[in-house]
């Protein structure tokens, strides 16, 4: 928790980004990550996303083991990467590499920033799941997720009565991978709002509930929002107790960002997806 990485780049573009951990051995629910804006960009560099962790230690001698990370563009153009300070292209195997900066408690402990010295930065608002500190810019999870944070508590889960069909707010689903014994679980969701009113998407939560089918850590993934997969949250919730079909639920919510349904209208496609 003392220690933060950044990864220096051109971003060349004001499109909005998105972070994902894809795999890390130490837990992609432990990483948090943002994207950060320099006020006075530099050879090689007009921001830089900076990785920071929620809890754990690396022994003497240890690693932290691989974190294997990605990001892109909402919009999915294109980067040009031939020009990112942190980029090298030839590294395809471990090796120091001493353009990635490494800080603990603040101070610069391994590496080089671009430009040398502290560049002033000007931070980009990116919500959290799960923020562990006040700050702009903000968090952002990790898909898991934050990006989206994964997190697995074990509530007892209370049965509630199944509403009755023509309700106001309807979701509409579909799969996105036919191949039921695959290594993910796709589902893309649409809520509708057939009422006279508008609804708030922050009051909303939707659970897709599923069998995991052998107890791993999981990973939630936004792929595609309309609303934005920075104003979705999603949550992997073991039951206590497992029932037919289901010893485990993926809970989707929204932050206020997401806006409101109005009437007769509908969120849009919320890709999803999760992989052990």
């Amino acid at each position: 928790t003392e220690l933060r990485v950044r990864y220096w780049y051109t971003k060349n573009s004001t499109q909005a980004e998105q972070f994902f951990c894809d795999w890390a051995q130490i837990g992609c629910s432990n990483i948090r990550a943002e994207f950060v804006s320099l006020s006075q960009p530099v050879s090689g560099a007009d921001s830089y996303i900076e990785l920071s962790f929620t809890g754990g230690s690396i022994p003497a001698g240890g690693s932290t083991g691989e974190i294997h990370l990605r990001i892109h563009f909402t919009n999915w153009a294109n980067y040009n990467e031939a020009d990112d300070w942190s980029y090298n292209g030839a590294q395809t195997t471990w090796g120091l590499w001493t353009r990635i900066t490494l800080y603990r408690n603040g101070v610069l402990v391994w590496g080089t920033e671009p430009g040398g010295g502290s560049p002033t930065v000007t931070p980009t608002a990116v919500p959290t799941p799960t923020p562990t500190r006040t700050a702009t810019p903000t968090l952002i999870p990790t898909p898991t997720a934050t990006r989206t944070a994964t997190v697995t508590p074990t509530p007892a889960v209370t049965r509630t009565p199944t509403p009755a069909a023509g309700g106001d707010l309807v979701v509409q689903y579909r799969v996105a991978d036919t191949n039921a014994r695959d290594n993910q679980l796709k589902p893309h969701f649409r809520i509708v709002n057939r009422g006279a009113t508008s609804v708030p998407l922050s009051e909303l939560t939707i659970r897709y509930w599923y069998t995991v089918d052998g107890d791993k850590p999981q990973v939630f993934n936004c792929d595609w929002a309309q609303v934005g997969c920075s104003n979705v949250r999603g949550s992997l919730v073991r039951l206590a107790t497992g029932r037919t079909g289901a010893d485990y639920y993926i809970e989707v919510t929204f932050t206020s960002g997401a806006g409101s349904l109005a009437p007769g209208g509908s969120s849009g496609d919320i890709q999803a997806r999760i992989h052990k």
